[in-house]
């Protein structure tokens, strides 16, 4: 065991410690008494990775659309929130794209998605709180 990693070898269960049969052990490996064991690796990045969220609804006019969130408070309270965009594409390359900048021209557009947006938001504010009604006083 002159390798400098003799900690990763180890008598084979049965064999003795003279001459016995080595066994090959993965440096991912731990010997537990007779009972392998391999160590799981989880990248920090896998650890930390977010969860990929969706709009539960997005509400659109033209080219302005709002994504509707579910969001947690802490507490454990539900609500909604919403953002704004303004989808774009040039007439050159044909790319396109989304910006949270707007023109003077998007205001009826803004006006009447963010209008929809609340009112939607509002009936579902409306559903979440009549299930709590039916909750114990104590649980509210």
């Amino acid at each position: 065991m002159g390798d400098g990693f003799g900690f990763l070898r180890s008598v084979a269960p049965g064999a003795n410690d003279d001459g016995g049969e080595m066994l090959d052990i993965d440096p991912k490996t731990v010997i537990c008494g007779r009972l392998l064991m391999t160590i799981m690796e989880v990248s920090m990045s896998e650890q930390t990775k977010k969860v990929e969220m969706r709009p539960v609804k997005t509400i659109r006019q033209g080219a302005i659309a709002a994504s509707i969130w579910k969001r947690q408070a802490p507490s454990g309270f539900e609500y909604f929130d919403f953002s704004l965009s303004r989808s774009w594409k040039t007439k050159n390359t044909g790319k396109e794209g989304y910006s949270n900048n707007f023109f003077s021209d998007n205001g009826e557009q803004l006006a009447e998605v963010i209008k929809e947006t609340a009112e939607w938001i509002a009936a579902q504010q409306a559903s979440l709180l009549a299930g709590m009604s039916d909750l114990p006083v104590s649980s509210l």
